[in-house]
């Protein structure tokens, strides 16, 4: 069987080449024939979904790293490369008014267009763009996608292949290749990072942001006879334990910049009613997600209709946590919350703010969320939790999911609503922690060694890197007052030294 893989140039490019690498290899050794659609050095792409300016020090780290990859694979059976169809002229593209439109835009009807509203919104952090005013970067990501639909109706001629594979399945390149297969009914897999290193995730036509796939995946995880029902409730557990203190999994916690104990002065015969929000970028670029909080326009309408509806309920006291993924952003959704600051009986948390979530968790009495996993931990820490947006836990009864505005007031109202049963949310801990393959050809078919850049290499890029035209636009940026604050949080030094290190395996 021909099986064709497209190469994914990730940030994590060393973890996302050994799941690569494993997926290769179960396929080689069982005889197929595997074809790799690859950039030949950023030839015939300009760019990609992950290096967007074309910056060669990026091009050079990541083609190293695909050079080491495919001499590991072809030692194990018959591995072809292939190049990207050439990029036709941009002059074509029509305009969009609206992101509604762009997300409809077909090519070859396949649809492309969602998938680079994806992307621009992802890039931007920001769901409310203009893409007559970002047509620049609209057109782009058009243009690549259009390179994959060109180049799939070529080898899918030629190879036939039994399979196809492609990573995440959300953005431009990735979405492309979905949508192709979607439209053609080809069979395809699209795989994923879990919340480990030592596993990796795989769905079978489907993208993993599917809800009703996952939700089954968790059923299936949680039903598994070969795992004690002990085993399983300590292995969830543990996950809620150690979320709680900031233990970092594959990312790093928010929490760690967090202090316990400090709160907002409340007055103690209130209800204290606690949102906790999302990055609404995050959930808008995620296709099939577009419209995710389903009784309200968006998580900020939904606040500012509910503390309207309770203005004059002088029992109650909102709170809004803000996610801290939003702090230092000026985009549609941080300009709308600045409205929030006019409600009365709201008290706005600022993602800047060092104030625990877990500490606020605690003194709130409900919890309302949008699909933050803060919902589901609200649960499993015996808080009654509402749930007003899409989420992998929406079909656990791990939260209180309103099917109309009437029944959520209901539930706002009763000030004795009991958190659901904790054993639902200790499932969804157990499949979070523990979901996804096992590496089979790591450390046993190759050593990892082999597929990290050697030390000249590593030279060569940062050379690369200093040498670019972009650099001192850069160390412009460093010298701006926000810089000197972003600096103080460990994410964005480590955005910052994954700059000039992108072999860097976090």
């Amino acid at each position: 069987m021909n099986v064709l893989f497209f190469h994914t140039p990730h940030p994590r490019l060393n973890l996302i080449s050994q799941i690569e690498l494993e997926i290769m290899l179960n396929h080689l050794q069982q005889g197929d024939t595997v074809h790799v659609v690859r950039c030949a050095r950023g030839q015939t792409l300009e760019r990609c979904v992950t290096n967007h300016q074309g910056r060669k020090y990026y091009c050079y780290a990541c083609t190293k790293t695909q050079d080491k990859m495919y001499q590991i694979a072809r030692k194990h059976g018959n591995l072809v490369l292939h190049d990207y169809a050439p990029k036709q002229p941009t002059g074509d593209f029509p305009g969009f008014d609206t992101i509604a439109a762009l997300q409809s835009y077909r090519y070859k009807g396949v649809n492309v267009g969602s998938g680079a509203a994806s992307v621009v919104i992802s890039l931007l952090r920001d769901h409310g763009f203009d893409p007559a005013e970002k047509r620049a970067m609209v057109v782009d990501e058009l243009a690549l996608m259009r390179q994959v639909v060109d180049t799939l109706d070529v080898l899918s001629a030629r190879l036939k292949p039994g399979m196809i594979y492609v990573f995440n399945g959300r953005m431009s390149q990735y979405a492309a290749v979905v949508q192709w297969c979607r439209t053609h009914e080809q069979p395809f897999r699209v795989y994923e990072f879990t919340s480990r290193r030592e596993q990796y995730h795989i769905v079978h036509n489907t993208i993993p942001h599917d809800v009703d796939y996952e939700a089954a995946d968790i059923e299936t995880h949680w039903n598994n006879p070969q795992v004690s029902l002990e085993e399983k409730t300590a292995v969830g557990s543990e996950f809620y334990e150690n979320t709680r203190r900031g233990v970092a999994m594959l990312e790093e916690s928010f929490v760690t910049a967090q202090k316990t104990g400090k709160l907002p002065p409340f007055d103690p015969q209130k209800e204290v009613i606690t949102f906790f929000n999302s990055s609404i970028d995050e959930y808008a670029s995620v296709p099939g997600w577009e419209k995710y909080v389903y009784l309200f326009e968006d998580e900020t309408d939904a606040i500012v209709q509910i503390c309207t509806h309770y203005r004059n309920d002088p029992t109650k006291q909102f709170v809004l946590r803000v996610h801290p993924n939003l702090k230092y952003l000026d985009n549609t959704q941080t300009r709308n919350l600045k409205r929030l600051e006019e409600l009365k009986n709201l008290i706005v948390i600022p993602p800047t703010s060092p104030v625990s979530s877990y500490t606020l968790l605690d003194r709130s009495d409900k919890v309302v969320t949008f699909g933050s996993t803060l919902g589901i931990e609200a649960t499993y820490f015996g808080k009654a939790s509402i749930l007003l947006g899409l989420c992998f836990f929406r079909d656990l009864d791990a939260a209180y999911t309103p099917t109309d505005r009437a029944e959520l007031y209901r539930w706002l109202d009763d000030r004795s609503l009991p958190a659901k049963p904790q054993v639902n949310a200790v499932k969804y801990g157990y499949w979070w922690v523990s979901f996804g393959e096992w590496f089979a050809h790591r450390q046993r078919t190759y050593r990892l060694e082999e597929l990290e850049l050697t030390p000249a290499e590593k030279v060569g890029v940062v050379w690369r890197k200093i040498a670019s035209a972009e650099i001192p636009a850069r160390v412009y940026k460093l010298f701006k007052p926000t810089t000197y604050r972003k600096l103080k949080d460990k994410r964005f030094r480590q955005a910052l030294a994954k700059e000039f290190m992108p072999w860097n395996k976090r």
